[in-house]
């Protein structure tokens, strides 16, 4: 993928291929939006073309290129959780890295980028590039760095290294802290019109139906799109979550419509994301079209009798308290009281 291949990001694209191919970069780059945005693709197209010997850059044809495309460029990294176990060596590009069965099983359990990564991604800029006029580190979900890896990110961001970059991406940037932020030059994805996504994925060959329903439950992300029509267990989740809202009449109906769902644990993302998309159907009922458009007659059913403000709130406080490890049932019956108030 090229620079114009990002859909619907066409002047930001465009603004940074003419920044890359002038020249004119700074050192610190952070491209935040929602996932499925397209917000890595483009940060490896960044990097490419900033390796690249070619004159439309990247050309994806020369060395340096083909190289970066296979993971195999000296003076590109890719961070993330655990990469500083396997800690850059002078002459080895990341593909070439050695690793035990012990750091690589490590990796997978580590779930946010530790102080130690950053430390090694420090080292990592600080020697000289290989082949390229400067060392260029991506690092994506860049909201998962611990706080003391983004006060030891801080260090190097307030005095860059040489030439290099780093090109962080960002689903979530509450996450990140605001001397981080400041010290970067912000890129802001923004959500694409369900049109865009729709004609999208027709071209990719989805169903009409189908294509038209994942262009209003994806807030404009084609990944996000691509991702659940690809996975039937999404769309046995949402279905019971949505049969559960749908058994709701009164406050006796809520042991029996959430029955379904507390077995479902380890999927309550999927289910408040779905509750959260039917609270704002109900709020905006009558006023715009229903995400939920394969579920309108049970909306015209319930818009009198929830809440989908007092819904919405329940959500936000319980997506609160399951970090506070609040169990997930009572949780559940928080979230329906709370939509019967109304």
């Amino acid at each position: 993928m090229n620079f114009g291949d990002i859909v619907g990001q066409s002047a930001l694209t465009l603004n940074l291929q003419r920044q890359v191919g002038s020249g004119r970069i700074v050192h610190a780059y952070l491209f935040a939006g929602e996932p499925g945005m397209g917000k890595r693709t483009l940060a490896e197209i960044c990097a490419r073309a900033l390796v690249c010997e070619g004159e439309n850059k990247p050309c994806d044809q020369c060395g340096p290129c083909q190289r970066a495309l296979t993971g195999n460029h000296p003076d590109i990294e890719v961070i993330g959780p655990g990469w500083s176990t396997g800690k850059y060596k002078q002459g080895e590009s990341a593909a070439d890295k050695p690793s035990d069965k012990k750091s690589d099983k490590s990796d997978k359990r580590a779930k946010s980028i530790s102080v130690d990564d950053v430390r090694a991604l420090g080292e990592f800029l600080m020697r000289r590039p290989y082949e390229a006029a400067r060392n260029i580190a991506i690092i994506p979900h860049a909201q998962i760095m611990t706080p003391q890896a983004q006060n030891a990110l801080l260090k190097t961001l307030e005095t860059p290294p040489g030439q290099s970059v780093i090109i962080m991406t960002c689903d979530n940037v509450r996450a990140m802290l605001p001397t981080i932020i400041s010290r970067c030059r912000v890129i802001n994805f923004q959500p694409l019109p369900m049109e865009t996504v729709e004609k999208y994925l027709l071209n990719k060959g989805v169903l009409p139906e189908r294509a038209h329903l994942l262009s209003a439950l994806s807030g404009g992300s084609i990944g996000r799109a691509l991702d659940m029509d690809g996975n039937e267990e999404y769309w046995r989740v949402r279905s019971a979550a949505l049969d559960a809202l749908g058994a709701l009449k009164g406050p006796a109906d809520v042991a029996t419509a959430t029955a379904p769902l507390r077995d479902m644990r380890d999927k309550t993302d999927w289910i408040l994301d779905t509750f959260e998309i039917y609270a704002r159907d109900l709020m905006l009922y009558g006023q715009a079209q229903a995400l939920n458009i394969d579920r309108q007659r049970q909306l015209d059913a319930q818009a009198n009798c929830l809440s989908g403000l007092n819904m919405l709130s329940g959500v936000i406080r319980a997506r609160e308290r399951l970090k506070s490890n609040v169990g997930w049932p009572g949780v559940l019956d928080m979230i329906c009281f709370d939509a019967l108030e109304g």
